[in-house]
């Protein structure tokens, strides 16, 4: 697995009713969907836009099937991450839809940057095209399905829906583990926590002049 964002001291559940407050003024309001599990929260929301539905976000505990680019497995076992995928359907040009991922790259960075007090770009950046970087780790990636109407004699194509996949990984599988430290950083801060210092001087014996010692020869360096 990549870095990891937080570091729970117990197990937590999902609040709905606190996110559904959150987007209570954006065009989710009432379209929020929890899962327990599911294969794939994409595949849940394209299931959804081929049957009409224009608007929706579905987050899941746990996804059995979740991918990441180029069909890449996304492993998401419950607790340890946000798996998420918002449906849009805005009538905008194909052409405008291309910036779509540098701009849910970029609102997601500055979404973990205010969370969790990341400094971007130096902590929390991002790794074209969809890959969210921590302390130069991948913390998290973003997949997008796009869909079109085709261009007609009168209308170039358009956008017909948008499948927003993110996955983030916050919690890390073992306790120990640093949330703002690259691991070989946080390891060898342990190291030197738990080492003794070496006073050499207390385990020195005291020599007697001219015992041990080889004679310097300083002629040989003299010049005559």
């Amino acid at each position: 697995m990549s870095n990891q964002l937080s570091q729970p001291s117990e197990p937590q559940t999902f609040d709905l009713a606190e996110v559904e407050s959150a987007i209570a003024t954006t065009l989710f309001r009432g379209h929020l969907h929890h899962l327990a599990s599911t294969s794939s929260t994409n595949e849940v929301a394209l299931k959804a836009a081929l049957a009409g539905t224009r608007t929706g976000v579905w987050i899941a505990d746990r996804q059995i099937a979740g991918r990441g680019r180029g069909g890449h497995t996304w492993h998401s076992p419950a607790g340890a991450g946000l798996y998420m995928t918002a449906l849009i359907a805005p009538a905008i040009p194909m052409q405008s839809a291309l910036g779509l991922s540098l701009r849910v790259a970029l609102a997601v960075q500055s979404a973990i940057a205010s969370t969790f007090g990341f400094r971007i770009p130096d902590q929390i950046d991002i790794r074209w095209p969809n890959d969210l970087m921590l302390n130069g780790k991948k913390c998290g990636g973003i997949l997008i399905d796009t869909a079109s109407n085709p261009a007609t004699a009168t209308r170039t194509a358009t956008l017909r829906h948008a499948i927003i996949g993110i996955g983030i990984n916050l919690h890390p599988p073992r306790a120990a583990r640093s949330r703002l430290i690259p691991r070989r950083v946080f390891h060898a801060k342990r190291r030197e926590q738990h080492e003794v210092p070496k006073r050499r001087e207390q385990h020195e014996v005291p020599k007697r002049r001219g015992q041990h010692e080889v004679p310097k020869r300083r002629e040989q360096h003299e010049v005559p």
